[in-house]
């Protein structure tokens, strides 16, 4: 076959194709480039998305955190003010144990008028007995208990009473203190 084109027109071909093949070799070694960085563009997308949700997560905690350190400050500060309480007004007693108590102790011909617990668990008792002997077995009963301590008879003396539908009685006042044996405010006692 014999070639009629002139020779321009044959360079000009070769030049196109050099041309294209250098223009494809530019395109893809740009395109390598960039479809890495595409890559790694999703991977910092997806990584900024993941950090995003760990700010949130992290911003919780620490809302968490700090009404902990809340809840904490406000439960040092209840338990110092139960603690100076106790000081002052001492712990919680069991009336119920300490009333069965007195009434176990109180002899039939004696009674209770009046008793007081003031703080430290110091007690008061005031009442009647018809002879020194029910006061005495009264005492004895106080001494022995196991929630009563350090009795002490501050004074007796013989008075007067007269109550309604009974005759006049000459009875013996007294006043007996001491102090309430430790724990005996706690709600573990056995009955």
């Amino acid at each position: 076959m014999v070639n009629l084109l002139p020779p321009e027109y044959i360079e000009k071909t070769k030049i196109n194709i050099d041309k294209f093949l250098i223009g494809a070799l530019v395109v893809s070694l740009l395109l390598i480039p960039l479809s890495y960085y595409i890559q790694l563009r999703v991977k910092i997308n997806r990584v900024e998305n993941k950090i995003g949700v760990v700010n949130t997560e992290l911003n919780k905690i620490s809302k968490e955190s700090n009404r902990l350190n809340k809840l904490k400050q406000d439960y040092k500060s209840l338990k110092n003010s139960l603690q100076k309480r106790k000081k002052i007004v001492g712990d919680k007693l069991n009336w119920i144990i300490i009333l069965k108590e007195l009434r176990r102790i109180t002899p039939n011909k004696a009674w209770i008028k009046d008793f007081k617990v003031a703080k430290h668990k110091l007690f008061e008792l005031k009442g009647h007995a018809l002879n020194n002997k029910q006061l005495g077995l009264m005492v004895d009963k106080l001494s022995s208990s196991s929630y009563f301590r350090d009795i002490t008879v501050d004074f007796s003396r013989q008075k007067k009473i007269k109550k309604d539908g009974y005759k006049k009685q000459t009875t013996i006042y007294y006043q007996i203190s001491g102090k309430l044996k430790r724990n005996v405010g706690d709600n573990n006692e056995v009955e």
